[in-house]
């Protein structure tokens, strides 16, 4: 790595990870957050699946539909495996 690359580690949660961490619901971020830190890895992974963009685009809208219902339900655990599953 250059150090243009390198990024220093922190201990400090951010996002999903804090919920994850401590289970208050207090802590679970927002929808506006929660789509941020997920959307480019569920849209690269609907790529994959599906082998064109506006398919991807679909899958990817219909993931954050299913989680927006049924965020509620959700246990601290890994929030992206749960949001793959």
């Amino acid at each position: 790595f250059t150090d243009a690359e390198w990024v220093e580690p922190t201990d400090e949660l951010t996002g999903t990870a804090v919920f994850d961490a401590t289970g208050d619901k207090a802590a679970m971020p927002s929808w506006d957050e929660l789509v941020r830190q997920h959307a480019d890895r569920v849209d690269r992974l609907a790529y994959r699946l599906s082998g064109n963009q506006h398919d991807a685009e679909d899958l990817t809208q219909e993931t954050f539909i299913r989680v927006f219902r049924s965020v509620q339900n959700y246990q601290p655990g890994t929030f992206e495996g749960w949001l793959h599953r």
